[in-house]
């Protein structure tokens, strides 16, 4: 049992450091969420906040950062 949970603490615990993936800009990343979702608004929020922050999440929690 503590194996267990020790193993599920160090997955959690990776999981938490998040590594952004560097993009070329908003619109690529918008275009590349477009690409991976069918219901095309799920990008509009993530899109709105990489205009004004950079930082580009997707739907399905991946990190990217917008170099331009």
């Amino acid at each position: 049992m503590q194996r267990v949970m020790g193993a599920t603490i160090a997955i959690l615990g990776a999981m938490a450091v998040v590594t952004p993936v560097y993009a070329k800009s908003c619109s690529e990343l918008r275009s590349l969420c477009w690409t991976m979702r069918s219901d095309k608004s799920d990008c509009t929020r993530p899109y709105q906040r990489c205009l004004t922050t950079g930082v580009f999440i997707t739907p399905l929690g991946r990190v990217f950062k917008a170099t331009r």
